[in-house]
């Protein structure tokens, strides 16, 4: 009887060494996971899109975007990751005892960490990017409306005839549709691009109405 007892309480005990031994294996592996997706982030060029972003010359709101994500990674290169590579040590020392509840919640929070860092990097990295195209898109679209206006002037000049009372009316707008583009022009410049963006929203809009007035006012006059 002595000999049973004894042999399933040795059983007992190997079960519950390899359990805890299959347990560290696993949050070990799990570990090392976090570690690399951590040096993928840190392998990141993000610095270097920021220093292009810094020639973009920005000024005004899109200036303050463009610190704000500077100081996004800044604190992650800082902060973040060495949190990351803290917390990754506490978990393997957590590993190497029984208490499973507290490890599986110091590997919850490690993943936790990666995931927020992750997202981090990527929202300054999109952020960046965002601020290139704009700044792409308000430099075309200052020859593009530029060319545009030039041609509804030079067609208003030319055909006022066709516009009868109109006229006045359609020299007055187009004015203030080129006054609205110099703005434009000058944010643009600036590297203001956040306030720019509003104006060439407008102007697009406007612009449209413009187009589509000088097409139909002929036929009703």
């Amino acid at each position: 009887m002595n000999l049973t007892i004894l042999a399933i309480i040795l059983g007992i005990v190997i079960i519950a060494y390899l359990a805890i031994f299959a347990m560290q294996r696993t949050t070990i592996k799990k570990v090392n996971v976090f570690k690399l997706r951590k040096e993928q982030l840190a392998s990141l060029k993000v610095r270097e899109e920021l220093v292009e972003g810094r020639k973009l010359s920005l000024t005004g709101q899109s200036l303050k975007e463009y610190q704000n994500l500077e100081r996004q990674f800044n604190d992650v290169k800082n902060n973040k990751f060495l949190k990351i590579d803290q917390q990754a040590n506490l978990v393997l020392f957590e590993a190497r005892g029984i208490n499973f509840i507290k490890t599986r919640h110091e590997l919850a929070r490690l993943e936790a960490m990666v995931n927020e860092t992750e997202q981090t990097i990527s929202d300054v990295r999109k952020g960046l990017t965002e601020l290139k195209k704009i700044n792409e898109a308000h430099r075309e679209a200052i020859n593009d409306l530029k060319k545009k206006y030039d041609d509804l002037r030079k067609r208003l000049l030319a055909e006022n005839f066709k516009f009868g009372p109109a006229n006045a009316g359609l020299d007055k707008f187009l004015s203030q549709l080129e006054a609205d583009y110099d703005e434009f022009t000058r944010l643009t410049e600036d590297g203001d691009h956040a306030t720019a963006s509003d104006i060439y929203e407008q102007l697009a809009m406007e612009t449209t109405q413009m187009e589509n007035m000088m097409a139909d006012i002929p036929d009703l006059f």
